[in-house]
């Protein structure tokens, strides 16, 4: 048993997300007494672990370009795919299947014969509920007696260059006035969309916190529809619940190898990319697919 299993991150809290189940797997594969992450981001974000500590006090001495540390009888793994460019598909695109290859290539190196036993899929991640904070989400779908159809827009700017920050607020104003029975929770308020009450703040239902990305991850889970330009809001909506399930999932990014988590292996949820940044092609190509989606409504 080691002494300590430690994880660290030094980049995005899309990477804390995506790494949750590796996480999860790795911490039974090598029983150790203390379970630690090591991170810049919110602790909030690995609140349903409730074996690990979560430290913002990242060591010096763990680099971000190594695949793993030994020191004594502690064991400490990079989650950051980035440290090796053959993890990452052109337009920076960060995937399960190449998480895959990256843990699957560290667990062999720290212990020849070591593999995932898990299929590709399961490294999708859900949270655990019971830790968050859902009561207002809850109460706000509760409240959509009218089953109106649901629009989950991750409409913040992107940090790592896979997208054009262009200004998303037009286009949703336009979305939201050809589709007035359709609710659009957008993930940063803008005062312009005051005037539309089919536009909602997501923030409001998950106020107060350091990080509310789970929250948010919830709420997309009941909507119709995903919009979004690869940012963190966007991918913590890539929950393994929403990626199995018939939905429809729209990124806007510069290269369709980042425009989702999962790159190729089939899934139930649809998905479709764009390159486009001006707001009049892109209100064509998303209002003909949301056309298409509520045909029957």
């Amino acid at each position: 048993m080691l002494n300590t299993l430690g994880f660290y991150n030094h980049y995005g809290a899309g990477d804390i997300f995506e790494s949750r189940e590796f996480v999860r797997e790795i911490m039974t594969i090598f029983p150790a007494q203390k379970y630690v992450y090591y991170m810049g981001k919110s602790p909030r974000l690995m609140l349903d672990f409730p074996n690990l500590e979560v430290s913002n006090d990242v060591p010096v001495w763990l680099s971000a370009m190594k695949p793993f540390k030994i020191v004594n009888n502690n064991l400490f793994i990079n989650t950051w795919i980035g440290r090796d460019s053959r993890y990452v598909l052109p337009g920076i695109g960060c995937t399960v299947e190449k998480l895959y290859e990256m843990y699957d290539e560290i667990l062999n190196n720290v212990e020849v014969g070591t593999r995932l036993r898990q299929p590709m899929l399961n490294y999708l991640t859900d949270f655990n509920l019971h830790f968050y904070k859902t009561n207002l989400i809850d109460i706000v779908m509760q409240g959509n007696t009218k089953h109106r159809k649901c629009v989950y827009i991750s409409n913040g700017n992107v940090q790592s260059n896979q997208a054009e920050n262009f200004n998303m607020t037009p286009l949703i104003i336009l979305l939201a006035q050809k589709f007035t029975p359709t609710l659009f929770f957008i993930t940063q308020a803008d005062s312009e969309f005051y005037p539309y009450p089919n536009i909602k703040d997501a923030n409001e239902f998950a106020p107060g916190f350091d990080s509310n990305l789970p929250e948010l991850s919830y709420l997309s889970q009941f909507c119709d529809v995903l919009i979004g330009r690869n940012s963190g809001t966007h991918v913590y909506a890539w929950t393994r619940h929403n990626c199995m399930r018939d939905m429809l999932n729209i990124t806007l990014t510069k290269n369709r190898h980042c425009s989702h988590f999962v790159h190729h292996t089939p899934i139930p949820m649809r998905t479709v990319w764009s390159n486009q940044t001006d707001t009049d092609a892109l209100f064509k190509l998303i209002s003909g697919e949301l056309e298409k989606e509520f045909k029957d409504e």
